[in-house]
């Protein structure tokens, strides 16, 4: 949808033209988004004029893949760029949330007549009863991936993520576990887990329960060694340079058109050798390297004289940034010039073994003692299938980093956001301005999330809310719904549905402040 302009004097619409076209604007995101809120969320399927189709509950993806020309739409996909760059979680409470509260404010306006600076005054005063309510709510936990609380928040990503995700749970634990080993500790009194040491990567194969996490570095590479496969307590070294014997002429000379027809050429032949292991093999040699890990290419006389040595190749690693994950995990120091190495430069590897998953091979550097590093291999029977396990692993991982980096948690299923419509109606109630108008719209804006989550898992909304209405603040009562039963109402957090408080606060916080640089706008003026 597009801002129109006034057919009388050809300027942008103004004043409450505006304010309804922005509102409306914001309730067609409404009906985009509302159906993708909770773990039975809905899927879209997003057909573009070029390239494949693709079917994705990933709501800052969709947004990424249509075509945005209206302020209020930038403005959401802005949130939800954010949210999603930041905590991979809370993306579609965050869109919204923002197309709610502005679709209700605006309608508020439009409605009762109060000014708009009224409404942005108490949008401001509804932000901070929301934050202090989640703040009240929050529980403080222990910032160990291997505790109940941080496992339940795996378990909540892993099915919000992935489609039946339920059996990825215990893998995202063990990931965050491997990243806690040598994590630093956060401002918040938690751990800063370095979720870039996490590679996920995506391939076809039988069944996505046959998708495996190592611990090490896996390149998506075999070595070029077909006689040795694997290696233990290997000194490696990361090379960034392509390994080719220049001629005079400083072109890159393979060798490989070289087919000696006379003496000549034979000697001039044992010469390029000999420059060979001059210029490339000794200096690895005498550095003591075992194992050769290079982002670029590798001449093969060059590579064949390094493995007549003895040193396991690897060149050409993919992807393009895993040569600083093997030098972070091994310690070793990624190097220009080979002729410059020495063994301060090299890391260890306890084990470097090559792995074959169907026809491709792979490089696993494993045993690293220098820093924390995991590699997830996901499969599926459809390179769609095995994609869409990789997208949600990375997504559930980066997402459930939150409870660790900030250990504390928010009752889940909607709980915390009927708690926030029960202060918003206090609040209002004690209010004695227009001011408590907006609020009491704000109040219903949140209990129509959890209206929409509990329709979303099959329960009755109306049913749900009145319950919920009744059971707040006193008990910790939300949508709760299993895997392996019905959705129902019912304590959150006995039932392990909880949220970090990071990314819940941050999601609302986002659409608060969206909010209120929004709804006062008045005019849009177009500037050639």
């Amino acid at each position: 949808m597009a801002v129109e302009r006034s057919p009388v004097t050809g300027s942008l619409l103004s004043s409450e033209a505006v304010r309804d076209n922005f509102r409306t604007a914001a309730g067609s995101f409404v009906d985009l988004t509302e159906t993708m809120l909770g773990p039975r969320g809905m899927h879209k399927i997003v057909v573009p004029e070029e390239g494949e189709r693709v079917v994705t509950r990933d709501c800052f993806r969709v947004l990424r893949t249509v075509e945005i020309d209206h302020p209020v739409g930038r403005l959401l996909y802005g949130v939800a760029k954010n949210q999603s760059s930041q905590y991979d979680d809370g993306v579609v409470t965050g869109v919204l949330l923002t197309a709610r509260l502005l679709a209700d404010c605006l309608g508020t306006t439009a409605e009762t007549g109060i000014h708009p600076r009224t409404v942005r005054g108490g949008l401001e005063r509804a932000q901070e009863i929301a934050e202090r309510t989640l703040d009240d709510a929050a529980v403080p936990i222990e910032p160990d991936p291997t505790a109940d609380p941080i496992r339940a928040v795996a378990r909540s990503q892993a099915r919000t993520k992935l489609i039946d995700g339920s059996e990825f749970a215990p893998l995202i634990t063990e990931t965050l576990t491997a990243l806690a080993r040598d994590a630093r500790s956060s401002e918040a009194g938690g751990l800063l887990l370095d979720t870039d040491r996490v590679h996920v990567i995506a391939r076809t194969g039988p069944s996505r329960r046959r998708t495996r996490r190592f611990d090490g570095v896996l390149v998506q590479k075999g070595l070029l060694n077909r006689d040795q496969t694997s290696i233990r307590d290997a000194r490696v070294a990361t090379v960034d340079q392509k390994l080719y014997l220049e001629t005079a002429n400083g072109e890159e000379e393979t060798q490989r058109r070289l087919n000696p027809s006379s003496p000549g050429e034979l000697d001039a032949f044992h010469r390029a050798e000999e420059r060979i292991h001059d210029r490339f093999v000794r200096p690895m040699c005498e550095a003591g390297v075992d194992v050769l890990v290079s982002r670029k290419g590798i001449d093969e006389h060059v590579s064949q004289a390094l493995l007549r040595e003895g040193i396991l190749v690897i060149r050409r690693a993919k992807p393009e940034e895993i040569l600083e994950s093997v030098a972070a995990a091994t310690g070793a120091t990624v190097v220009g010039d080979v002729q410059d190495i020495s063994a301060a430069d090299l890391g260890h590897a306890g084990r470097v073994e090559e792995l074959m998953f169907g026809p491709l091979s792979y490089t696993l550097l494993g045993e690293c003692e220098t820093a924390a590093a995991t590699s997830v291999l996901t499969r599926g029977g459809t390179w769609t299938s095995a994609e869409e396990v990789e997208r949600g692993l990375e997504a559930a991982i980066r997402a459930s980093t939150a409870a660790v980096r900030e250990p504390a948690v928010v009752p889940g299923g909607g709980c915390s956001e009927i708690r926030i419509a029960y202060a918003l109606h206090r609040a209002a109630a004690e209010t004695s301005t227009h001011e408590a108008i907006v609020l009491e719209a704000i109040a219903e804006t949140f209990e129509t999330m959890v209206r929409t989550l509990a329709t979303n898992v099959g329960l009755d909304d109306h049913d749900a809310v009145t319950t919920l209405r009744a059971r707040v603040p006193g008990e910790t009562a939300g949508v709760v719904d299993p895997s392996d039963g019905p959705a129902r109402v019912d304590d959150v957090v006995n039932a392990s549905v909880i949220d970090p408080l990071e990314t819940k606060r941050a999601a609302v916080t986002a659409a608060f402040e969206a909010a209120v640089h929004t709804v006062a706008i008045d005019e849009v003026i177009a500037v050639e």
